[in-house]
């Protein structure tokens, strides 16, 4: 047995030893071995060496039966020989590898081999599904297309930069389809057809079949842009988006505002979603899925109905969770839902007369991989973006903190540009974007235009603003025209705010943590009712500019911050939280109603946001107002009446004030309202906020509710449908 050993041990070295003394460097290729049938397919050099080095050749569209056998060959010696397979690909659908000496395939197809050598890297051999098979004469790499019904080809051709994962990219735009057209990939070269998998985001869903049914039929007429995604290693994909484009030489604008910050508004904004709503947490669970068929404890109908501003979390696709350290901007994709549902949702909260406000991220971001690689950005006609470690300031952690690893060192921007001490503007759980760069500034330009004309999204909510300065701000709603604004400046001193507003070029508002601070948390939660008269914004004449709130996903159950401290506020003062709401809802300035208290108080809400509605009281409307032991009495006049307010147990809020109607009275408060006009609740009388709607008035006269305001050579005009008026209400167009 020892002798039999040695012999087979003689026989294989000298067999290595004449390869190495024998056999070239190629040319290389694959034998298979088909029951007595052994045939050759050349595998010729194929592109750049890979990421680590490696060597690559090619064969391509191998047709294999089950049970055929393949090595390696090395045709100037025909040495045949077998080495590690990569893990990726179609590897499952083989058995064998370097230690049997051969591949066996178990699976009937087309397929593609890329075979890597390198002298110290390790042999690989990776193995991919046939790309661009079936067709007559011999296939180069493209021109690709899409070819529709088995006739009509549509050009793709190269678009952009690879995409995050080294895929290269071609686009097949404005492609008109009916239900039920089939659609295949097609290498234009040689005619050869297939299809890819479909990726599982866009508008994946107007689709059928994919990669194994070879083909993809569509479900629902349309125009669409289709991003064919080919790769070697990281497995091709297509991707299909919503055409916004087609017909034009980009985009048409839509009308849009001089400002974002609108004078004597009426809206009453809700925070339509909590801390981690994507799961119920005691008040409702709030996806997109959960307002359209009303899980959350409101339909997107109601919410339309009763609030003019819904404020949704922020979309685009996040570590996880509520999704304030956002991956990737363009992708819509998320814990809150799909990009179809919230484009569904967006449509019915217009449909019903209200606007979105979108929560954004732009002062910190996280890597895809590492603390360095971002995803790529694609937002459609606005541009494609592949930011880098330079786009990052160089005063982030990444410059300084050892577990940056290789990325250490690299961020190459500008020290960062906001406020405070570094324990402010340094936004330590993420990587800081570098605002005083154009390439950076152009990235979220883009990025809001996207929102605000392909995803229909109205206002913009800026979070975390002590990270930027926030004459960013006024840069991105001046490019955007985006009708509202509101940034997120954390510090209750309305001096300071106003200081922010300015450096906005009063191009926004701002949260009134002033009037949170002053008027609830050491106000009402402390029974102090003097503490309500001249709070905030309001109290130093920017109401304009306040957005008054009690509470918000930030400080709700989660620190002290909590109006009547952490835990407290619906429980400890839980009779004190419509006391706080008659005065936001009475009083000038944006009220936002915070999603739990909205569930909770519903009815008392929706009749104080009815007494506003009703009178006309607005975010610039007057007040006067008195203040003592025990009581606040004030009296706001709206543009159709007034609203009389009284908070406090010595504020007299039982007795109805004469030539009033109650509103709503609980404890310690009393809203009470009487209009000039009489005017119908609100519910009733709303309309889509896009939309214009030509009115007359009991004497005749015409006027416009709604509508898109645009300026033109300097003048401000109104779009209702198909016409345009000036602001004097005659038509122009």
């Amino acid at each position: 047995m020892m002798k039999k050993v040695v012999a087979f041990l003689c026989v294989a070295l000298c067999a290595m030893m004449s390869y190495a003394a024998d056999c070239a460097d190629g040319p290389y290729g694959l034998q298979i071995t088909r029951g007595e049938e052994v045939s050759v397919v050349d595998a010729p050099k194929f592109g750049d060496p890979d990421s680590e080095g490696r060597i690559q050749y090619k064969a391509g569209c191998v047709a294999l039966k089950k049970d055929d056998k393949i090595k390696l060959i090395n045709k100037s010696c025909d040495a045949t020989w077998m080495i590690d397979i990569d893990p990726y690909g179609e590897y499952q659908k083989f058995t064998g590898g370097k230690e049997a000496g051969e591949l066996t395939c178990t699976t009937d197809g087309d397929y593609d081999f890329y075979i890597k050598l390198s002298a110290d890297k390790g042999d690989v051999l990776y193995i991919g599904p046939g790309s661009g098979c079936g067709g007559e004469g011999e296939c180069q790499d493209g021109p690709y297309g899409l070819q529709i019904n088995g006739s009509t080809v549509v050009d793709a051709p190269l678009y952009g930069d690879p995409d995050y994962e080294g895929r290269k990219q071609y686009m097949a735009s404005c492609v008109e389809l009916e239900a039920g057209d089939v659609i295949q990939l097609i290498n234009q070269s040689c005619g050869a057809t297939w299809m890819v998998d479909l990726d599982q985001y866009g508008y994946y869903e107007n689709f059928s079949g994919g990669k194994e049914a070879n083909q993809l039929t569509c479900n629902v007429a349309g125009k669409y842009d289709f991003y064919i995604k080919l790769s070697v290693q990281a497995g091709d994909l297509i991707y299909v988006e919503s055409s916004q484009t087609c017909g034009g030489e980009g985009p048409t604008p839509e009308p849009g505002y001089t400002t974002s910050a609108p004078a004597q508004c009426p809206d009453v904004m809700i925070q339509a979603f909590y801390w981690n709503s994507y799961q119920d947490k005691g008040y409702g669970r709030t996806k997109w899925i959960d307002h359209l068929n009303g899980n959350s404890g409101s339909t997107a109908e109601e919410l339309g109905k009763w609030f003019d501003l819904i404020w949704l979390p922020p979309m685009s696709k996040s570590t996880g969770g509520t999704g304030y350290i956002p991956t990737n901007y363009s992708d819509l994709n998320g814990d809150w839902g799909t990009k179809k549902k919230l484009e569904e949702m967006v449509k019915t909260f217009h449909e019903n007369g209200a606007r979105v406000v979108a929560d954004i991220v732009i002062n910190h971001a996280a890597a895809i991989s590492g603390w360095c690689e971002f995803a790529q950005l694609n937002f459609g006609a606005y541009g494609s973006f592949k930011p880098d470690a330079s786009w990052i300031c160089s005063t982030d952690e990444m410059n300084t903190n050892p577990m940056a690893g290789a990325c250490k060192g690299k961020a190459t921007g500008n020290p960062d540009d906001g406020y405070y001490g570094d324990d402010d503007k340094d936004y330590r759980s993420a990587r800081d974007w570098d605002h005083t760069q154009q390439k950076v500034r152009d990235m979220f330009k883009a990025y809001l235009k996207w929102l605000r004309y392909d995803i229909k999204i109205d206002g913009f909510r800026y979070d975390y603003c002590k990270g930027f300065h926030n004459s960013h701000i006024n840069d991105y709603n001046t490019d955007a025209k985006a009708y509202f604004s509101v940034m997120e400046m954390w510090d209750g001193n309305p001096d300071v705010l106003q200081k922010h507003l300015n450096d906005a070029g009063w191009n926004t508002l701002t949260f009134d943590f002033a009037t949170k601070y002053t008027a609830f948390n050491n106000g009402i939660a402390a029974d102090n009712y003097g503490a309500l008269k001249s709070a905030g914004l309001p109290g130093v004449g920017k109401s304009r500019y306040a957005v008054t709130f009690l509470d918000s996903h930030d400080s709700f159950q989660r620190d002290g911050n909590e109006f009547c401290g952490e835990g407290n506020s619906m429980t400890v003062c839980y009779d004190k939280i419509l006391q706080c709401y008659a005065y936001l809802l009475s009083m000038p300035g944006v009220p936002c109603v915070f999603w739990p208290h909205w569930v909770e108080f519903k009815d008392p809400i929706k009749a104080m946001i009815n007494a506003r509605y009703k009178t006309g009281v607005h975010s610039e409307s007057a007040v006067s107002d008195e203040a003592g032991n025990g009581f606040y009495k004030a009296t706001i006049t709206g543009t159709n009446g007034q609203i009389r307010l009284l908070v406090g147990p010595n504020s007299g809020y039982n007795t109805k004030p004469e030539g009033f109607t109650l509103a709503s009275k609980g404890v310690n408060y009393g809203v009470y309202f009487k209009m000039n006009t009489p005017r119908g609740d609100k519910d009733t009388e709303r309309h889509d906020p896009t939309q214009a709607i030509e009115t007359v008035n009991a004497d005749g006269e015409r006027a416009l509710m709604g509508g898109e305001k645009f300026m033109e050579n300097g003048k401000l005009f109104i779009r209702c449908g198909e016409h345009v008026f000036d602001v004097m209400g005659s038509r122009v167009k």
